[in-house]
């Protein structure tokens, strides 16, 4: 993701609803301690550009931590995201 891309994140998350039908039953890793920390640094727009770097490096040796990093930012920004209620 970059700053020249406003819509990459909700692209993303996109990307993320829709596969999770197919990948349903399937427990995926969370990042260890160090790692949550820097991609939470990351999720809050706090990291620096070599930060940024480094995270999508480790999200390339680590895919299955984009849930991870989706649902943290979903969780930072309740309603944003939220479904509208049916009636």
């Amino acid at each position: 993701m970059n700053d020249t891309d406003p819509n990459g994140l909700k692209t993303l998350l996109d990307f993320l609803n829709r596969i999770g039908p197919e990948v349903s039953g399937h427990e995926s890793p969370e990042p260890d301690a160090e790692a949550a920390k820097r991609l939470g640094r990351f999720t809050r727009g706090e990291a620096d550009e070599a930060e940024r770097l480094e995270i999508c490096q480790l999200l390339h040796e680590h895919p299955t931590w984009l849930r991870w990093v989706a649902a943290q930012i979903k969780s930072a920004r309740p309603g944003r995201f939220a479904k509208p209620a049916t009636a």
